[in-house]
């Protein structure tokens, strides 16, 4: 049996279990802290895109910061890929952190 079985027959029968994702959630929010990606950073971005396009379906989306929010759900394949895209594509667009948030000065 693959890692990956086991990781979800673990996290079903939790679920199923408790009737609840509390779990599930909290493993997410764990194994996206920006970081855990520190040494490869070039990995979190494309895991992110990917995980946030199944997230979408239940209404949930990982930010660049590794926080669990609350998205409005999408219904279809073609929409959770558009908007993950589009999502990315913001991301790539920005030369820096400065510019991706925006020119404003810093209030310190």
């Amino acid at each position: 049996m693959t890692k990956r079985i086991r990781i979800y027959n673990a996290f079903a029968e939790s679920q199923n279990a408790r009737q609840d994702r509390t779990h599930v959630l909290a493993f997410i929010r764990h194994a996206m802290k920006p970081a855990r990606y520190s040494r490869e950073p070039d990995r979190y971005e494309p895991l992110r895109a990917l995980l946030n396009q199944a997230l979408e379906f239940a209404g949930l989306a990982v930010s660049q910061a590794g926080v669990l929010q609350h998205v409005d759900a999408v219904q279809t394949l073609p929409e959770a890929i558009f908007r993950a895209r589009e999502l990315r594509a913001d991301f790539k667009g920005a030369t820096s952190i400065q510019t991706f948030l925006g020119s404003a000065e810093p209030n310190y």
